[in-house]
């Protein structure tokens, strides 16, 4: 009864109505919008504006953002946006609420990018962009070769930036948009045909440890999961023995997966 006074009470606004109807009634887009109402208090929390709250907000929102693959140009496969509407037209939009997500030209940006190809047997082929120097770069990682645990070939562009502004070569406002940006959503995430895999991306999810190994020698290990930004490409018929879990939560952690992850953590 609970529930079906819930629905009888919602009407949706009349303002709302049109900004639903006319997208969804133009022949060139296609889509699916839900309507939440009465939405619990967890969800009100997240748009307030105050520092209260202010990590489980940024945790949601890194976990929302960058559903398609917004690193590459012609991955504009799904725009997804979540406005909230406290009051008559008045519209929080809740995934730009900390600023907007990655796109392509951020590379532009970056101070280090490395781009290429592992081939699934441990070996590396690419590029990497330091500063204003390209060069070609191979690595082929010193294990064991099993082609049982072969993954296919896996595609990585990664940026990334010096710690602190007079290191980078950057002026001082780019410096001071990527590493906003950064600061909310970097992370290196990983794709399946161009859809994210959570949670690859998120804030505590540095399933390459590279935290852990600067911490126990900075001077050694350079690379920061807190600097980077950047995608790993899988694609579902030429990485089909890295399988989901059955929960959409990450990887398998199976014999093909931790050949993967040597692989990147070995090359890093």
């Amino acid at each position: 009864q609970e529930i079906i006074n819930s629905i009888e009470n919602s009407e949706i606004p009349d303002f709302l109505s049109k900004k639903l109807l006319d997208d969804l009634l133009n022949i060139d887009n296609n889509g699916t919008k839900f309507i939440v109402f009465e939405p619990i208090n967890q969800i009100i929390e997240l748009t307030k504006n105050d520092e209260d709250g202010l990590e489980d907000r940024q945790f949601v929102i890194s976990s929302l953002s960058g559903f398609t693959n917004d690193f590459k140009n012609e991955s504009d496969l799904v725009k997804t946006s979540i406005p909230v509407y406290k009051e008559v037209n008045q519209q929080y939009d809740f995934l730009t609420s900390e600023g907007k997500f990655f796109t392509s030209k951020d590379y532009d940006l970056a101070d280090i990018i490395i781009e290429g190809v592992f081939d699934g047997s441990g070996s590396f082929n690419g590029s990497l962009k330091i500063y204003d120097e390209s060069i070609k770069h191979t690595y082929i990682n010193p294990r064991k070769k099993d082609a049982r645990s072969d993954y296919g070939n896996v595609s990585i562009k990664l940026g990334y930036n010096q710690g602190v502004e007079k290191e980078s070569i950057q002026n001082e406002i780019s410096y001071g948009i990527i590493k906003d940006k950064v600061k909310n959503y970097g992370g290196l995430y990983i794709y399946r045909d161009d859809f994210r895999v959570l949670p690859y991306g998120r804030p505590n999810a540095d399933f390459l440890r590279f935290e852990e190994r600067r911490s126990k020698r900075a001077g050694t290990f350079y690379f920061s999961y807190r600097r980077m930004f950047g995608f790993l490409g899988l694609t579902r018929n030429a990485n089909k023995k890295l399988k989901d879990k059955s929960s959409r939560e990450g990887l398998i952690n199976n014999e093909v997966y931790r050949a993967f992850e040597s692989d990147l953590i070995n090359f890093f």
